[in-house]
């Protein structure tokens, strides 16, 4: 006998009483929270940089122009520039302030730092944070989700995920890297299981209700199919700080070289070149400096106490095994120079 309507009204009320709320067959299938703003946004800055986030630092990346806005956990949000939505959740690195120029340490000229040419003298008065190790989540320009990266060493290890605007996985741009090198394409079964969903559930849906911004269409999918229940997680703690950490503060950067180098100084070097005769120069790693004429004032800390330049005309025989001992200087026979100053300084 088949059942009236009026029976099948009563089985529907007894299934929707046992069974709890918003969830069917171990899915969500609802989702209770509202958020302030929608998923494509063009605020994102202006939510991101706001009172509600104290200890919040704003400034950009070298990666491209893009503004960034990095919070007290160290969890930031970019977005794009000219545009305003979301273009990425990612942890950023220490604080710096680059200089306009900097000293090349080879040469000591003076050269101007890379910028965005969009971004003008911006560029250098805000703090610049390197996107660190972790979980880097990238959006488009309509808000949809279209990267879930992995991190190492500012470079691609382990899952590199592209998914369409409607939740579908880019098979073809999907693969997985190894300290930046690509080591296997795409196949289903390199997807761990749960890894969606801890993505999901730990970057994603904090950070955006900490922001009260929504989850794009791709994202609720992707939700529902990994069993991710949106309403129990709890915003993101984009206030707190690392345990004993203290609020922080841009470091500046100088623009000076480290060292002091002339145009004629190689790259390798003794330490201390005033030190090169004080020990058996037969031995690997000992060896003549190389600088300028050994007529130039510059290679006086080179001899020994006591000891007079040469006359021009003149060359110097310095006993290598005992270089207290310098022997009396001798007219210079007529013969081809030397192809280096070192050279005037063999045994």
């Amino acid at each position: 006998m088949a059942p009236t309507n009026e029976g099948i009204l009563v089985a529907a009320r007894r299934i929707k009483e046992v069974t709890p709320s918003g969830v069917l067959d171990g899915k969500p299938c609802a989702v209770s929270w509202e958020p302030e703003h929608p998923y494509c946004t063009k605020d994102v800055l202006r939510i991101a940089d706001s009172d509600r986030f104290p200890g919040r630092l704003r400034g950009f990346t070298p990666l491209d122009s893009n503004p960034v806005v990095k919070f007290a956990n160290g969890i930031g949000v970019a977005a794009f520039h000219a545009d305003g939505g979301l273009a990425a959740i990612w942890p950023l690195g220490p604080a710096k302030l680059l200089p306009k120029q900097r000293e090349r340490q080879d040469t000591g000229h003076v050269v101007p730092v890379p910028a965005p040419p969009e971004l003008g003298d911006e560029y250098f008065s805000r703090p610049n944070m390197r996107p660190t190790d972790g979980i880097h989540v990238r959006y488009g320009l309509g808000g949809d989700l279209r990267w879930i990266l992995n991190c190492r060493g500012q470079e691609l290890h382990g899952l590199a995920l592209r998914f369409e605007p409607e939740g579908f996985l880019k098979c073809g741009d999907c693969a997985v890297f190894y300290n930046g090198r690509l080591v296997e394409k795409w196949q289903e079964s390199l997807l761990p299981d749960g890894y969606l969903g801890f993505v999901l559930g730990e970057v994603v849906v904090p950070v955006k209700k900490a922001l009260a911004i929504g989850l794009s269409p791709c994202e609720r999918r992707l939700c529902y199919e990994n069993n991710v229940e949106v309403d129990a997680i709890s915003p993101a703690e984009l206030n707190q700080l690392p345990e004993g950490a203290s609020p922080e503060v841009p470091r500046v950067v100088s623009g000076s070289a480290r060292e002091n180098r002339e145009w004629w100084r190689p790259q390798v070097q003794v330490a201390d070149p005033s030190k090169a005769y004080d020990k058996d120069c037969e031995l690997d790693g000992h060896f003549a400096p190389i600088g300028p004429s050994s007529h130039s004032v510059e290679v006086r800390p080179f001899l020994k106490a006591g000891c007079s330049l040469p006359k021009p005309g003149e060359t110097p025989l310095l006993n290598t095994r005992n270089p207290s001992k310098v022997n009396v200087p001798q007219k210079a026979e007529p013969k081809e120079l030397p192809m280096y100053p070192g050279d005037l300084f063999a045994p």
